[in-house]
């Protein structure tokens, strides 16, 4: 297999430059926590009710990423970060109309940026 390496990603007019996921992560938060697929994530643990700690395979150069998280009801389910280093970051799901911390079946992880 080959690799790519690239300084600069961008459309094919050259006018917009694009920037790729640095990891991402699809996983079933109830019951056995279990990564359903992901990209540059090695493991999810069970820190109790909503709560999961999500490891990356390869460490990030920086802390200073951006994470979208969702789960599997985008309109009464909410994520929140609640810690984060280059190796792992933990992640809190709640129902947004009660506040309380909450598992879901499908929990949706993709991080941008923390590269140098």
């Amino acid at each position: 297999m080959s690799q790519l390496s690239v300084d600069t990603i961008k459309n094919s007019a050259g006018t917009h430059e694009r920037f790729p996921c640095t990891a991402w992560v699809q996983f079933n938060g109830v019951g056995t926590v279990a990564i359903r697929d992901s990209g540059n994530v090695s493991s999810i643990t069970d820190g109790g009710v909503g709560t999961y700690a999500v490891s990356f395979a390869t460490a990030l150069d920086n802390s200073d990423f951006s994470l979208i998280g969702t789960t599997h009801n985008l309109i009464s389910d909410q994520s929140e970060v609640i810690a984060r280093t280059t190796s792992t970051f933990n992640i809190l799901t709640f129902a947004a109309v009660t506040g309380a911390s909450a598992d879901y079946q499908y929990v949706n992880v993709a991080i941008f940026g923390g590269l140098s």
